[in-house]
């Protein structure tokens, strides 16, 4: 029997299926000789988590990895494994999959959050759309409002281009929180990442934290230069 996809469904196999795509690409290109299959599966599952998604394999059917890796003559499923060692010639197949379910974006002019949210809420509410603003500075959320320092966002009006309704949800970022976000991914994964930026990634990690979400996505600009 053949199952016609609906809208909703066939978006999330894109959103699906273009992170699926970049693990792969990232796994195979971290694939060394020497390495076991169950190393190169912790690479793979770090790359989904960090960006944002949740490895559908995993747990699957009891199925222990977040890819199934597969070495020379195994056909498909291979599992990680300790003991699988990559040796120079092997031909190393992966397959993996992932998902995202909030997405947090700083509103400064709001076109981001609105064209990212009117996309996406076009195909599909499984996504929740989570504007960011400073906390110090809660124009969208009703709250308090006044200086902050985060800079980019937060300008103390609701914009013209802010469309509440593909909004679900406005989390308040205080300024240290934003700062220190942005210090820590600059460390830890040597992206120059903005202010703003951390505001977006410390209400990602907000979520994940309350247990609100199981892969939050934070969409934001770099920095052209390191202070």
């Amino acid at each position: 029997m053949i199952q016609i996809k609906n809208a909703k469904e066939l978006d999330g196999m894109r959103r699906a299926n273009a992170l699926s795509a970049a693990a792969l690409k990232y796994g195979g290109e971290h694939i060394e000789a020497g390495m076991t299959t169950w190393e190169l599966d912790k690479l793979i599952y770090d790359f989904i988590v960090k960006h944002g998604g949740i490895p559908n394999f995993k747990g699957l059917y009891g199925f222990p990895g977040t890819a199934c890796i597969s070495l020379n003559d195994t056909v498909i499923h291979g599992i990680p494994s300790h003991d699988i060692v990559i040796r120079p010639g092997d031909i190393v197949s992966i397959d993996t999959g992932a998902k995202v379910d909030a997405i947090t974006i700083g509103v400064g002019s709001a076109g981001t959050v609105t064209g990212v949210g009117e996309t996406i809420k076009a195909w599909t509410n499984d996504v929740r759309i989570v504007a960011v603003e400073p906390y110090e500075n809660q124009v969208l959320g009703g709250g308090l409002t006044g200086p902050h320092g985060i800079p980019d966002i937060g300008y103390g009006i609701v914009p013209e281009n802010y469309n509440s309704y593909v909004v679900d949800n406005v989390s308040a970022v205080a300024s240290r929180d934003a700062q220190r976000a942005a210090q820590q991914v600059l460390r830890t994964d040597a992206i120059p990442a903005s202010v703003s930026a951390g505001a977006a990634l410390h209400a990602a990690a907000q979520l994940l934290a309350n247990c609100n979400s199981r892969a939050a996505l934070a969409i934001f600009s770099g920095r052209a230069s390191i202070v």
